[in-house]
């Protein structure tokens, strides 16, 4: 592929999934004391479409991962692409362990526990 398109689609790929994210994060279920977690994690529990709205997080940061690879190779000469390269791998790091990290984290046993043994999914 011409380095001209991969930019192209790697420019439109960030903007888009700023977008999508955007989307989600205003469809996103808010408590009306949003410093108290376990406010907000009943919010987001009670909501019928908290799924909706993480998967369009998910999808919205995959594509903004793919405009960061695509800025990554557009930037060649020195010093900028050697902290281009180190962004490049940060950024391909991060979104291959926010999945496992996440749903360790947000099982509803793990929840549970981290609430103080209080069951607040019901």
């Amino acid at each position: 592929m011409p380095e001209r398109t991969f930019t192209r689609i790697g420019s439109i790929s960030a903007i888009v999934g700023a977008v999508i994210f955007m989307a989600g994060n205003m469809l996103h279920a808010r408590s009306s004391d949003i410093e108290i977690t376990a406010e907000q994690v009943k919010a987001v529990a009670g909501s019928d479409i908290w799924v909706t709205d993480h998967l369009l997080f998910v999808l919205g940061a995959l594509l903004m991962v793919g405009g960061l690879v695509a800025l990554q190779r557009s930037i060649t000469s020195e010093p900028g692409a050697s902290w281009a390269r180190f962004g490049y791998l940060g950024a391909i790091v991060s979104s291959g362990l926010g999945r496992p990290w996440s749903d360790r984290r947000n099982s509803v046993k793990s929840r549970t526990r981290y609430m103080g043994g209080r069951d607040w999914t019901r």
